[in-house]
């Protein structure tokens, strides 16, 4: 980012250009834009809460509590509709760039900061109250993005400290968890509460079937990081792969890699009510996704 904006100061001298110019595309660079979401079906999903039975998670209440009036009943008026027009995607970037204007959008009790990037930690130790316009955004637009991982463009949350992690995903994406899990245990001797590096660490273990070492790394990271999806989505690759293959587990399955995002999170949530017997050795029968 710092040498993005080096370019800019360059360019400023080289053409003259105006201060309030430089200013123009600065904002631009830290505010979100509609050719940034990679998933708008996901996205209003997401914001619409659908596919949730466990209530609302406190990041997206944090979110919409933060949005102009109205947001929300606009939000489940785009949920009913097969296509969402340009205006109507302005409207939601526009939204969610007022929400990351805003100046004591951070909260501790819902955002953890053990978890986010070194760029937000180190904001939020600088102290929220004191930031300027730009760290402001900066902040919370990464407090955003970390939450929409799948739907958005995460220009400020893949930093170095998902280097490891990337290398290992692709090695999985090759068919390779051997060399995957090496690799993650490598860079954990480096930074060994690098909660992506430890992600990928379960998913190696996963792949290469070892599930009861899989569930412990799950279960530490589901108690670091409570609001993210990811480590429940591999808790429940965890179940439906211990359990015998019975017609409810394999629709779960199925639903579970479908890429339908609201049908996948009714999965997880029903993986959520199982992990108690997971953990007491008595897994029993998995409930039927309705």
């Amino acid at each position: 980012m710092r040498f993005i904006f080096a370019i800019l100061l360059g360019l400023q001298a080289q053409l003259a250009m105006p201060a309030e110019d430089i200013s123009e595309l600065k904002m631009q660079l830290l505010q979100f834009q509609v050719s940034e979401v990679t998933n708008w079906k996901g996205l209003i999903d997401k914001l619409a809460n659908k596919g949730k039975t466990d209530g609302q998670n406190p990041v997206l209440k944090r979110i919409l509590s933060h949005s102009k009036p109205g947001f929300e009943e606009r939000i489940l008026q785009l949920y009913r509709k097969n296509e969402i027009s340009r205006e109507e995607q302005q409207y939601v970037i526009d939204n969610l760039n007022f929400i990351a204007s805003a100046k004591l959008f951070f909260d501790p009790e819902v955002f953890n900061p053990e978890v986010l990037p070194v760029d937000a930690r180190t904001l939020i130790k600088k102290g929220v109250a004191k930031l300027d316009t730009d760290e402001t955004i900066k902040l919370n637009h990464i407090l955003i993005e970390a939450y929409f991982t799948a739907e958005l463009v995460q220009k400020f949350t893949n930093s170095s400290e998902r280097r490891v992690a990337h290398a290992a995903e692709s090695l999985l994406k090759k068919g390779n968890p051997r060399a995957a899990l090496e690799l993650c245990v490598s860079g954990l001797k480096e930074d060994p509460n690098n909660w992506y590096t430890l992600l990928s660490k379960a998913r190696a273990l996963i792949d290469l079937g070892e599930y009861i070492e899989a569930e412990k790394e799950l279960a530490q990271l589901m108690k670091r990081n409570p609001n993210h999806e990811a480590p429940y989505f591999e808790m429940a690759r965890v179940l439906l792969l211990r359990v015998p293959k019975e017609g409810e587990t394999d629709a779960l399955l199925e639903w579970l890699q479908s890429g339908n995002s609201v049908k996948q999170r009714a999965a997880i949530t029903v993986v959520r009510e199982s992990l108690t017997r997971l953990r007491s050795g008595s897994i029993g029968k998995v409930e039927k996704v309705e």
